[in-house]
């Protein structure tokens, strides 16, 4: 956005600027009963001019625009001006020859020539500028009427315009200006992107620069400036370059476009018609030096106004899918259709004006590729965070692997444990099942019959805790949602007081009633709680209470179940949290010290910290911490 600030305010300068140019001229006298006539054959001479009747005369407006033509244009004017020196400003600078037939004061009905044109060396101008200008005398205000011949390799333009000297130079500071902006403005974009293109090494980038690259140039070369800075000693070459540099824009474009319209390989049609025109523009370039140019070269631009009405039939179906940056593309090439309207309608003599004549090109292109500039700047934003995206994916699906390889690691880990847990009940029955078979005493018989009961039952309790290990670990994805927490810590209590043994346990639950919810995985959450209600079934002291608190913290919601136990003289509470770690007090409990740990990764999958501690009072207390994302307060 603030590069299009900027743009509209460069606009708005170029256009105060080209205001204050017409101011300074309008102080001038006015060339008056501007006409031409056509001179097919470019047979006639000055005299046959001078005598020709009125009716062959055609009026003009503001200056001549008849396109690319072989024939030869006689305009005709008057000035009536105060005595002094005046200024005949002659745009654009890339007309071939010019030659302007003043009055003799000395000899009555003759003329005295004058020549001028980009044929001639630089040094051969009147005055340093781009232009071509002559400078007029007059003693008096007696009208004279004057004649200037054209003729032309490139398109039939001129305007004229008369200037006092001091104004001219005012005005062609602020033309130079207006135009040099322009051209630096070209050169910073090719420069900014250049860089872009260096570190992506994007091929549509790199055609952008070759396209801006050959606009550049040709503005320079049309502008005026190769002949009054480059070569100017070199008018046969200055002026080959202004031609040819417009077919090689063409011929860029049609090199660009299938690019940045996103022309896919299926469309092949269209992908010829592309290639067609590069081949037909770079081809036509042979039409300056066979003296075809005029002919050629109406055709060529024709067929790139119609396949800028593709480009911008393209540009609206990218529109209608939201590319990124097709909005500013749409202004881009309405820049370009709109310079192309204005071009036609100049050269059909439909519409007629010293800016459109003289400005058009270089005022419609500046806007069209600062437009095509900020929309290739949105596109690869929005490449640069897809690429962004995918790194994170990468990055993620690298994450899974790197879990599930430690997956792998557990469960190998695991099965190391259950091995171990298994061996000792299984020897306890190896070894009574001997003593069984050997021995006649029924009380030792008895015994052995009795610890081969408690082995068996160890075996189904470690079996009945192995199976749970599926429910962490990676093995399965978070799925959020809305959950009562008050409801659910109910039901657990009342299951855990159902399936107490003898020794029952009391369970004080403070949480307000179903005004807590959390966003949270109801089978991860689940699996957390009743972890934690078994290890209290397990471990707390018979008819002791249970608390089970949920408090609001200001980062968030804290589970609070706290128990009376064996103290666990030594141990670091944070230990008990750890793979295969069992409390000091959990001799004669089955169990595999697995438990806690269990809970810990649960609850790191949702977000949250687990906290264990015990004090000298025997109080056994462990902490579930959800992050403030899940917590949701419902009055």
């Amino acid at each position: 956005m603030p590069a299009f600030i900027w743009f509209c305010r460069l606009l708005v300068l170029a256009i105060a600027l080209l205001m204050g140019g017409q101011a300074m001229a309008s102080t001038a006298p006015a060339l008056r009963d501007l006409a031409v006539l056509v001179d097919p054959q470019g047979d006639m001479d000055i005299f046959a001019v001078a005598t020709a009747a009125d009716q062959r005369f055609i009026p003009l407006s503001n200056g001549l625009s008849a396109g690319y033509s072989r024939n030869v244009h006689w305009l005709r004017f008057t000035i009536a001006a105060p005595a002094g020196e005046w200024w005949l400003d002659l745009l654009p600078p890339y007309v071939d020859d010019l030659r302007l037939y003043e009055p003799d004061p000395l000899h009555p009905g003759t003329f005295l020539e004058r020549r001028a044109g980009d044929q001639l060396p630089f040094g051969a101008r009147e005055v340093d500028y781009r232009g071509f200008i002559f400078k007029l005398r007059t003693a008096d205000e007696t009208p004279r009427t004057y004649y200037l011949r054209l003729q032309t390799q490139s398109t039939s333009l001129l305007v004229p315009r008369l200037w006092a000297p001091d104004h001219f130079h005012a005005a062609m500071a602020l033309d130079y200006g207006l135009l040099i902006g322009i051209l630096g403005v070209l050169l910073a974009i090719m420069a900014l992107n250049l860089i872009t293109g260096l570190w992506l090494d994007d091929p549509l980038m790199r055609w952008f620069l070759v396209f801006v690259g050959c606009i550049w140039v040709q503005l320079i070369c049309n502008g005026g400036f190769a002949a009054q800075y480059l070569i100017p000693e070199r008018p046969a070459i200055s002026d080959a370059l202004g031609s040819l540099m417009t077919f090689l824009v063409i011929a860029a474009s049609f090199a660009f476009y299938p690019r940045l319209f996103q022309v896919k390989p299926a469309e092949r049609l269209l992908l010829n018609i592309y290639r067609f025109g590069i081949v037909l523009a770079l081809g036509a370039c042979i039409s300056w030096f066979t003296g075809h140019f005029t002919v050629v070269a109406p055709l060529i631009m024709n067929f790139a106004l119609l396949m800028t009405g593709v480009g911008f039939w393209r540009t609206f179906l990218l529109w209608r899918v939201k590319d990124a940056g097709s909005g500013l593309l749409f202004i881009a090439n309405l820049f370009t259709m709109s310079g192309f309207l204005i071009a036609i309608l100049t050269v059909l003599g439909i519409y007629s004006s010293f800016y459109a004549m003289q400005y058009n090109l270089q005022v419609t292109t500046l806007g069209f590729v600062i437009a095509l500039h900020l929309a290739l700047s949105e596109r690869h934003r929005a490449l640069r965070e897809a690429h962004r995206q995918a790194l994170a994916d990468t990055e993620r699906a690298t994450q899974n692997i790197q879990r599930e390889h430690e997956l792998h690691e557990r469960k190998g880990r695991f099965i190391d444990l259950i091995a171990h847990e298994y061996r000792t009940p299984l020897t306890i029955l190896r070894t009574n099942l001997d003593i069984l078979g050997l021995s006649k005493d029924e009380a030792q018989r008895q015994t052995s019959l009795n610890s081969m009961d408690i082995a068996v039952k160890r075996l189904g309790h470690i079996f009945n805790r192995s199976q749970n290990v599926d429910d962490w670990g990676g093995l399965r994805s978070v799925r959020l949602q809305p959950l009562s927490l008050a409801s659910l810590l109910r039901t657990l209590i009342t299951e855990a007081i159902a399936t107490a043994n003898a020794g029952k346990l009391d369970y004080a639950l403070d949480c307000d009633d179903d005004t807590v919810h959390v966003t949270a995985d109801p089978a991860l959450l689940n699996t957390v709680l009743r972890n934690l209600f078994d290890n209290v079934k397990k471990y707390a002291r018979p008819k002791s209470v249970v608390d089970v608190r949920v408090m609001a913290l200001a980062d968030g919601m804290a589970i609070v179940i706290a128990n009376h136990c064996a103290a666990s003289p030594g141990q670091r509470p944070e230990r008990l949290l750890e793979k295969n770690v069992r409390g000091a007090n959990s001799t004669g409990a089955d169990g595999i010290g697995m438990g806690l740990y269990i809970v810990k990764k649960l609850v790191e999958d949702m977000g949250g910290t687990t906290t264990i501690r015990f004090d000298a009072l025997e109080r056994f207390e462990i902490t579930l911490h959800l992050p403030q994302s899940l917590v949701e307060q419902r009055g």
